[in-house]
Order: C-alpha cells, then structure tokens, then sequence
C-alpha cells in the first residue's frame, strides 16, 4: 500500500489522501483493527493529524509512536 505515496504533490492530493486513508480503514478494518486519527485541533501540537491503529477487541493500541503515525507509517505498518 506503501506505492501509493509519492514525493509530488499534484493538483487534488487531498482527494488522493482522503482516498489512501478509505483503503487503510478498509484494510485494517478486515484485521479487526481501526484507524484513529488524532482529535487534536492545535495545528502547533506534536500529535495534529497523526494516527493511531487500535485493536477493536481489546481496545489496546497496536501502533503507535509517541507523538502518532503518518499515513505512511500506517501504510509501512500494514505491509509488514
């Protein structure tokens, strides 16, 4: 899933992102994971739009940095 990320930023790259970010829900989802995004709205914090992949059952976070992920974090961690 990592390929769908490059280095360019072309013109609806939100749509692009908003789209990655649908098939990672998906495909955690069919692992009985979830994707959470961080619910910070200061734009100056640490954590602003980072995510967090929790384990639905337990409700325990399976990844994680301490600050959150990226998006291509999540997409690296999906692929391993």
């Amino acid at each position: 899933m990592n390929a769908y990320l490059d280095d360019s930023t072309p013109a609806g790259w939100d749509a692009r992102l908003a789209r990655i970010e649908r098939l990672a829900r998906r495909h955690l989802a069919e692992g009985g994971d979830v994707l959470r995004i961080s619910r910070t709205r200061n734009m100056l914090s640490v954590d602003y739009g980072t995510y967090r992949i929790v384990h639905t059952r337990a409700n325990t976070a399976e990844a994680r940095e301490p600050h959150g992920l990226f998006l291509q974090d999540v997409l690296t961690w999906i692929d391993d």
